[in-house]
């Protein structure tokens, strides 16, 4: 009986200590939207309407400006999210250029009859 009444408590306490473990939780979020604004002092950014803590080595090495489209990766901490890198987002109808679309209004420079002719 002693065995079971000790069993119990640390079967609770396992189950606890697996469902509160990082590994049900994920730390990093991804927030995409346009940058709305910078921090004069580059500690902070604002994307879709959330703040980011970033720094000013991170935004100079992301050249990051307001206005620009990105997808933040963020970890969440407990000041806040942080930025941990990005991607630029770019508009669909504007890039890539189909094949068909990309050489439509460049004119012919191969008049063959200039060829060998000086």
């Amino acid at each position: 009986m002693s065995r079971k009444l000790l069993v119990f408590p640390i079967l609770a306490a396992s189950v606890f200590l697996f469902a509160s473990s990082g590994f049900s939780q994920d730390k990093s979020v991804v927030v995409k939207g346009i940058v709305e604004s910078i921090a004069a002092d580059g500690a902070s950014m604002v994307v879709d309407g959330k703040t980011i803590i970033t720094d000013k080595a991170f935004l100079d090495e992301a050249y990051l400006e307001a206005g620009d489209k990105v997808a933040v990766t963020a970890e969440n901490t407990d000041k806040g999210l942080k930025a941990i890198s990005f991607e630029y987002i770019f508009d669909e109808e504007a890039w890539p250029i189909s094949q068909d679309e990309g050489f439509q209004d460049m004119p012919d420079d191969s008049d063959e009859s200039d060829l060998g002719a000086e």
